[in-house]
C-alpha cells in the first residue's frame, strides 16, 4: 500500500475573532507506492474548515489497487493576541472638609479579548475597580486586563484629589507688655493635611526675639503641601519702665509695721490687694542714694530703718 511521510505536530495560532482556518497539509505532502500508480490523498479535518480549538489531522492514501494507509498528527491553537483595555477617564476632585481624603467611586475598565477575558485587576486595591479613599494629589492607577491563554494588558488612570482648605492659625489677639522676651508663644497652626511651612515677619520678632519699646506687627502665614495659605497678624505693645510702674498705693495697700521706728529697729513694708509682679525699690544709705532691687514676687520687705530713707513698690503688670 500506499507510504505517507506525515508531518510532525504543529501549532497554528487564533485570529482575533478566536478561530482559524485548517490550512492545506496535502500540497507538498510525500506519499509513494511500490506499483508506482495514482494515489489518492486526503485530509480530515479538509483544508478550509473553521476551528476554535486544537485538533487532530488525519491523512488518507489510496492506491488504485485500493491499498489504503492512513497517518495522523496534532495541531495546537493557540491565542497570542493580548486582550484590549480602556480606563475610565474621572474628573478632579475635592477632599471632604476636615480630611485630607475623599472616596471615589471608580468604573471597571472596558476590555474585549477574541476568546475570553479572565480577570481584570488594579494596583490600588486588587479588584476590578479602584473604589476607595483617595489622599489629597494624584494617584497613578494601573488596571491590568488577561485573557484565558494568559496574555495581558494594561492602561493607566490618574484619580487626582484637590486639597482646596486653607491652614488655620490661631493668632493670639494684641498683646500689651512690660516684657521685651518672651511676650508669646507660637501659635497653633492646623490643617486638613497638614502643614507644611510658616513664616514669621518681620523673622527678628519670632517667639524668642527681643521686642522694641512701641507697638510692633507680627505677621504668621501657614502654607500646607497644597499652596493654600493662611495669614494672621497681631500687636504687640512693650511699654517703657515708667509707663510699667504704678507707686503704692495705687497699686495695692501699703502699710508698714511700725510707723515711729527708732533707728536700730527693722520695719516690715507690706502691700496687699495687687495685682501684677511686686519689685521693691529702695533709696538708702548704703545704696548713694540709687534705688536696688530687693526679693521679687514677695509682698513684705524687712528693712533696717538706719539705712531707710525711701522706699517704694513697684507692680509690674
Amino acid at each position: 500500500g500506499p507510504v505517507i511521510e506525515c508531518p510532525e505536530d504543529t501549532s497554528i495560532p487564533l485570529d482575533a475573532s478566536c478561530s482559524l482556518v485548517v490550512p492545506d497539509f496535502i500540497t507538498g505532502l510525500t506519499v509513494t507506492d511500490n506499483c508506482a500508480i495514482t494515489v489518492i490523498t486526503t485530509q480530515q479535518p479538509a483544508a478550509g474548515t473553521v476551528l476554535t480549538e486544537s485538533f487532530t489531522v488525519v491523512i488518507t492514501a489510496v492506491d488504485e489497487a485500493g491499498n489504503s494507509n492512513t497517518c495522523s498528527f496534532d495541531v495546537t491553537a493557540f491565542d497570542e493576541l493580548p486582550p484590549q483595555i480602556a480606563c475610565p477617564v474621572l474628573l478632579p476632585t475635592t477632599t471632604v472638609p476636615g480630611s485630607c481624603q475623599v472616596w471615589v467611586e471608580v468604573p471597571v475598565p472596558v476590555t474585549a479579548d477574541g476568546c475570553a477575558v479572565a480577570s481584570v485587576t488594579n494596583d490600588f486595591n486588587g479588584t476590578d475597580d479602584a473604589t476607595g479613599l483617595y489622599n489629597a494629589g494624584e494617584t497613578l492607577v494601573v488596571f491590568t486586563v488577561t485573557d484565558l491563554s494568559g496574555n495581558t494588558a494594561t492602561c493607566n488612570t490618574t484619580i487626582s484629589i484637590l486639597d482646596i482648605e486653607a491652614p488655620v492659625i490661631s493668632c493670639p489677639d494684641d498683646i500689651e507688655t512690660c516684657n521685651t522676651t518672651g511676650v508669646y508663644a507660637l501659635p497653633v497652626m492646623t490643617d486638613n493635611c497638614g502643614i507644611e511651612s510658616y513664616s514669621i515677619f518681620p523673622p527678628e520678632l519670632h517667639p524668642d526675639g527681643v521686642f522694641p519699646v512701641g507697638t510692633s506687627t507680627v505677621q504668621i502665614t501657614a502654607w500646607d503641601a497644597a499652596g493654600n495659605e493662611t495669614t494672621c497678624s497681631f500687636a504687640v505693645t512693650v511699654s517703657t519702665p515708667e509707663e510699667c510702674c504704678l507707686v503704692a498705693p495705687v497699686a495695692g495697700t501699703l502699710t508698714i509695721s511700725d510707723t515711729t521706728p527708732c533707728l536700730d529697729d527693722t520695719v516690715i513694708l507690706t502691700l496687699e490687694s495687687f495685682t501684677g509682679q511686686l519689685t521693691w525699690l529702695v533709696n538708702s544709705t548704703v545704696s548713694s542714694g540709687q534705688y536696688v532691687v530687693h526679693p521679687e514676687s514677695s509682698s513684705t520687705l524687712q528693712i533696717p530703718v538706719s539705712e531707710l530713707t525711701e522706699v517704694k513698690a513697684k507692680v509690674f503688670f
